[in-house]
């Protein structure tokens, strides 16, 4: 590890001290759950994001760093609303969001150390802000301290830290403003802590930035990658990178679902905790869409049956207790579901009625129930 990502390593610590500490503000602004609806969610470190079926976006949570986005630093634990218009997705980071608007433009809001909210200087904000005249956007991933974003021209840019090449330019210099990685078509992108990773039109697979438990899935630990590289393993329709460990899972154009990297609290999903520089096949297919968060992971099948994986200290696989998985795992007769995301110890998902559910650590209110107690399995946004 640099002396940079020591001192990132300090400062999350310090983070963590401090969400351990605060009071939550439970501030009377909530979604109208009784007959709202959802159409993306998004968790981050002790925070969450959704959009709703009227095109409201709503976070609540942890706001140290103003990363909900609604004007100030207090923390919410029920949804609050943010800004105004009709937004169509949201992907909230470690300490930052974004959001693409239904018209494309991109808005970014919190924490900006390193440029992340990729708006041409270093400070925070704490309402969503957009950078004039830089096109369309059709996807957009906060990570740790870095964003990237595909256009509808389907050129990627990043933008934010880039100390261990997670902006997969080339080179490790931070940027504050959206930069062009490469001249392919890409078809989406993920950003983790300290790596990135995204399809391209044909289905290959390629990844970028840190490699010290192989979160690059090329075969190989240690010195990372500052460009996007393509081991040449098969096609996938998705993708994810842990915002807060060193693991990353895919789906293959079979259906099949294939996870590498740190693997300890077996959060690879293959029967056991070693980890993997190439990417494992898990048990299993039929698979439709995965998300890992820290040192877990929560996948659909396409029969709308949800599975997750690895850490359950706080309960964050939503099973009812908090013992580890090492293999994905369903709770049985539960409804089917349309979406899931898996954030550093708290998960998220969409039910096909549209309704919101959340479960695992609510240290920062986020889980958006009104208080602060942990669930294991999941309860209704209300």
């Amino acid at each position: 590890m640099d002396s940079a990502s020591r001192v990132r390593a300090a400062g999350r610590a310090v983070v963590v001290a401090l969400v351990a500490a605060v009071l939550i503000a439970g501030l009377p602004v909530r979604a109208n759950a009784a007959g709202a609806t959802w159409l993306n969610v998004s968790t981050g470190w002790g925070f969450t994001c959704g959009v709703q079926s009227d095109h409201t976006l709503w976070c609540w949570g942890l706001n140290r760093f103003g990363q909900l986005g609604v004007g100030d630093t207090t923390n919410r634990a029920v949804p609050a609303k943010v800004g105004a218009g009709s937004w169509r997705t949201v992907s909230a980071g470690l300490n930052h969001t974004c959001a693409l608007k239904t018209d494309g433009t991109r808005y970014c809001w919190g924490d900006n150390s390193y440029g992340e909210l990729g708006l041409g200087d270093l400070l925070r904000r704490n309402a969503p802000i957009r950078l004039l005249h830089e096109g369309v956007w059709d996807s957009i991933s906060a990570g740790g301290d870095d964003t990237c974003a595909v256009r509808s021209s389907g050129e990627l840019a990043c933008w934010g830290y880039n100390q261990i090449g997670e902006l997969g330019l080339g080179d490790e210099v931070n940027r504050s403003v959206p930069t062009v990685v490469d001249a392919n078509v890409w078809t989406s992108v993920t950003a983790g802590d300290t790596f990135t990773c995204g399809l391209q039109s044909d289905g290959s697979r390629h990844c970028w930035g840190d490699n010290s438990s192989g979160e690059l899935g090329l075969g190989t630990t240690g010195n990372g990658w500052d460009v996007p590289s393509n081991p040449d393993d098969g096609t996938f329709l998705a993708i994810s990178a842990s915002d807060f460990n060193e693991s990353g899972c895919a789906i293959s154009t079979g259906r099949r679902l294939y996870c590498w990297g740190e693997n300890g609290s077996g959060q690879l999903g293959v029967g056991d905790n070693t980890g993997r520089t190439t990417p494992t096949m898990t048990p299993g297919g039929g698979w439709a869409s995965v998300s890992v968060g820290g040192s877990h992971a929560c996948g659909l099948m396409t029969d709308g049956t949800r599975y997750c994986w690895g850490s359950n200290y706080y309960g964050q696989l939503g099973l009812g207790g908090t013992t580890n998985r090492n293999q994905p795992i369903r709770l049985i007769n539960e409804h089917k579901w349309s979406a899931v995301s898996a954030s550093p110890a708290h998960s998220c998902g969409i039910g096909v009625d549209g309704r919101l559910w959340c479960w695992g650590l609510n240290s920062s209110g986020e889980l958006g129930v009104g208080d602060t107690s942990n669930r294991t399995t999941p309860v209704l946004i209300s």
